[in-house]
């Protein structure tokens, strides 16, 4: 049932359908920044469902993710993503 919700919270209402058309658009603006598969990308959301997106919109490109709590900063968070060699970084303004 393409109609049915796939993401429901108190904000947001997704149905599968949509779900995937905000995926493929996500994974489209990450392609185009260079993100490309075994890439490692840093993500710190604040909003859930842009996380989940993201996250999926990774996993579609075949890209790993180090994902970050939005609200604090952990100081070895950076070094981290250095050696990790993080390709790109996704976060809120």
């Amino acid at each position: 049932m393409p109609e049915a919700p796939a993401v429901l919270t108190a904000k947001t209402s997704l149905s599968y359908v949509e779900l995937d058309r905000a995926i493929a658009w996500t994974a489209g603006i990450l392609k185009k920044a260079g993100v490309e598969r075994g890439d490692i990308v840093a993500i710190r959301l604040r909003n859930r469902t842009q996380h989940l997106m993201t996250s999926l919109a990774l996993a579609r490109l075949g890209a790993a993710q180090i994902a970050f709590f939005a609200d604090g900063s952990l100081p070895s968070e950076a070094g981290l993503v250095r050696r990790l060699g993080s390709a790109a970084s996704v976060a809120d303004k």
